[in-house]
């Protein structure tokens, strides 16, 4: 996931995201001086640099900038050589064999001083332990999709820890409760010559994937795929001490560094400094000497970014129209007369374009965990919910009550749908061999089940559109679902209980959005279907991804591990990496909510043409969205693609990318000794332009 398992964006967003402006010829600027410091920020204090364990944004945004993989994405987007210099691929009958040759460099420390070469070796032992179920990986699936035999060396590993701990004495053992007599013990560790992947030599890595996989190389940008020196590891006295966040003071020490910066220093909940890899590889494209970054406190308000911004302390920001005062200097302008596309302050542009790959969306929870925690509910009350969530038209009547803009107006009263998202692969991820945008197949499947145009489709489920609401339609839903309730045992009112993030700027707009789906669905001819309730409680009461809950609002949402729809429809698979965050931990229940749509993706899956396979998923992705409401897809950051900037930064000097890890990168950020102009910012714009011609 590069993201990951992401929650709900509430700080005011410092990330300035730069992309076109006019078409007009601009002058080259005059008097501007590079800056030798970065200044951003970071909302949340990484809790490990251990790219083998973490899944989460807030480690791998570090990870990234200490440690390159074998690719990454430039500024264009494209996919280039990092620590692999050239690649190639070959048919082994049905299994295809990526052999990568590495160039010339070294990890350093975090003082910069050289340690040891980096070797294909490297690969290998990060492998082995995202392969070792001890580790507890967090992204340890994407070997499963992609390497050969990695599933079944994992399984075979997990079974022999289990033996060499005692922990399977009970699942072999006939008079106990555990037993289960399909279990097979394992009495000898595998070899992990089983896995594909070897180091030829130190200096030729080699990857067997099952099948033909075109989009492999976008998979290495994720950093679960980046490399950690085995012998590193052995000289800090092993795994467990390996990217350890011990103590903010120590932390640098915790790994060795072959990217673009180094850790200098690091304090929780207030400041993270990068400095410059002197021996990086690529050391003539990293433009600045140090990455400051300040830390956004949970109760920043709307202002925040910007106010940091005019007291020099951060680089950019993007103005948002819940800053009043803000909207209106550097948009509206004195006059009034400014607008988003057209801001009033010289030095605010308007940028296109969102290259942020997160997908939010709301969700239900089939079966909480027991005992109940963090609920004003009682067992009959959640009970009664859970039987009405498994109706599928009392699904698809949240999908039609619920209106997003309610949420989205946050950010943007004045055009509340334009963080608004309606699929939940989102649009610039991946194209067909005739660059067709994987979304406009769900466009067309849309179309032909609604009996529309693709036109028609598009007003509805495009980014940055209403969606699909309708009342009415609503209502419908609730009313063939009513008499279904009934005769599975549902009784009425049933208690619907919300979770949202507690931040005293959202709860209105979440309120909102409860009361949208109160007005449309609460009541229908004349009786009471909900009472519905609200709670804001922070989860921590279960390990894997916080799923006490009933029905949650924009907390989940899931970013792009690589660029194709399967790193987003495989996450609600069965036994996919949320479908803990819907209760579905049980098979059979799992089946129940999630079966037709599991068999959809499987056949999507297999098939390899392209064409045909974007048809297939796009197929079920509508059965998970549009048809069982299994998630209502529900923002997306900048999802129309129009956000006001100031900064001192050039633009397009972040890579372009909505997958893996590379968007994460600031080894290509220039920074100014001054806000930039509009006329500057399009001369920036023009000679990026003309290098991708």
């Amino acid at each position: 996931m590069r993201k990951h398992y992401l929650g709900l964006l509430i700080a005011p967003l410092a990330v300035v995201l730069l992309a076109g402006c006019g078409s007009s010829v601009a002058d080259a600027p005059v008097g501007l001086v590079k800056s030798n410091t970065y200044r951003t920020t970071y909302g949340t204090d990484p809790t490990t640099f251990n790219s083998v364990k973490t899944n989460e944004q807030p480690n791998s945004q570090h990870i990234a900038n200490f440690i390159d993989g074998l690719v990454e994405n430039d500024v264009h987007g494209r996919i280039v050589p990092a620590l692999a210099e050239s690649w190639t691929d070959t048919m082994e009958g049905t299994k295809q064999v990526w052999t990568f040759e590495l160039r010339e460099t070294n990890w350093v420390d975090a003082d910069g001083e050289i340690l040891f070469p980096v070797k294909a070796d490297d690969w290998v032992y990060a492998a082995e332990q995202a392969l070792d179920s001890l580790n507890a990986s967090g992204v340890v699936y994407l070997y499963w999709m992609f390497i050969d035999g990695s599933y079944e060396y994992y399984d075979l590993l997990d079974r022999y820890n289990n033996y060499a701990s005692g922990a399977d004495v009970n699942l072999i053992d006939p008079e106990h409760e555990d037993y289960d007599p399909d279990y097979v013990r394992v009495t000898e560790a595998p070899d992990f010559d089983m896995v594909g992947i070897k180091a030829i030599d130190d200096d030729t890595l080699e990857f067997t994937l099952p099948n033909a996989m075109s989009y492999f190389p976008t998979v290495l940008t994720y950093s679960v795929f980046f490399p950690i020196s085995r012998q590193f590891v052995q000289n800090i006295g092993g795994w467990d001490n390996y990217g350890v966040i011990n103590t903010p003071s120590t932390a640098q020490e915790s790994i060795a560094y072959n990217g673009a910066f180094l850790l200098q220093s690091y304090t929780e909940s207030n400041s993270i400094v990068y400095v410059k890899n002197p021996h990086y590889w690529d050391k003539d494209s990293v433009s600045v000497e140090f990455v400051n970054q300040t830390y956004v406190p949970e109760d920043a308000g709307f202002n925040w970014a910007r106010l940091k911004f005019e007291a020099g302390v951060i680089d950019g920001f993007n103005v948002t129209q819940q800053d009043v005062a803000g909207w209106e200097k550097y948009v509206e302008g004195p006059a009034g007369t400014g607008t988003m596309e057209a801001p009033a302050h010289e030095a605010a542009y308007t940028t296109s374009g969102s290259l942020y790959g997160a997908s939010y969306y709301m969700s239900f929870n089939y079966k909480r965990p027991r005992p109940l925690v963090d609920t004003a509910l009682n067992e009959t009350q959640v009970s009664n919910l859970e039987k009405a969530l498994k109706n599928v038209h009392f699904r698809r009547a949240f999908m039609y009550a619920v209106d997003k803009g309610a949420l989205n107006a946050r950010r943007t009263p004045n055009s509340p749908n334009d963080w608004t998202t309606n699929t939940y692969t989102i649009n610039g991820l991946a194209v067909d061999s005739n660059g067709k945008d994987y979304v406009e197949y769900i466009y067309e499947k849309f179309a032909a089940e609604n009996d529309i145009t693709v036109e028609a489709a598009k007003e509805l489920i495009a980014p940055g559109k209403p969606g699909i609401r309708n009342v009415d339609m609503a209502k419908a839903e609730m009313r063939l679902a009513k008499p279904e309730l009934e005769a599975a045992g549902v009784t009425f009112p049933i208690e619907a209980e919300y979770w949202f993030l507690a931040n005293a700027n959202l709860t209105p707009y979440y309120e909102a959005v409860v009361d949208s789906i109160d007005d449309a669905i609460g009541t229908v001819d004349s009786v009471k279907i909900l009472n519905n309730t609200i709670y804001t409680t922070a989860k921590s009461t279960n390990a894997f991804y916080y799923y006490q809950f009933s029905i949650q609002i924009g907390n989940f949402g899931w970013g792009p591990d690589y660029g194709d729809p399967s790193t987003y429809l495989n996450t609600f698979k069965i036994g996919g990496d949320l479908t803990p965050n819907l209760g579905l931990t049980d098979p059979v229940l799992a089946e129940e909510i999630l079966g037709e749509y599991d068999d959809l993706l499987a056949t999507a899956d297999a098939i390899t043409d392209l064409e045909d396979r974007f048809a297939a998923y796009a197929e079920a992705e509508y059965k998970l969205v549009f048809e069982d409401a299994i998630l209502i897809p529900f923002m997306k950051p900048y999802s129309a693609g129009i956000t006001v900037s100031v900064s001192k930064v050039q633009p397009r000097t972040i890579p372009a990318t909505l997958y893996g890890n590379s968007g994460e990168k600031l080894k290509f950020v220039v920074v100014y000794n001054r806000t930039l102009t509009k006329a500057e910012i399009e001369y920036f714009r023009e000679q990026f332009l003309a290098e991708t011609e």
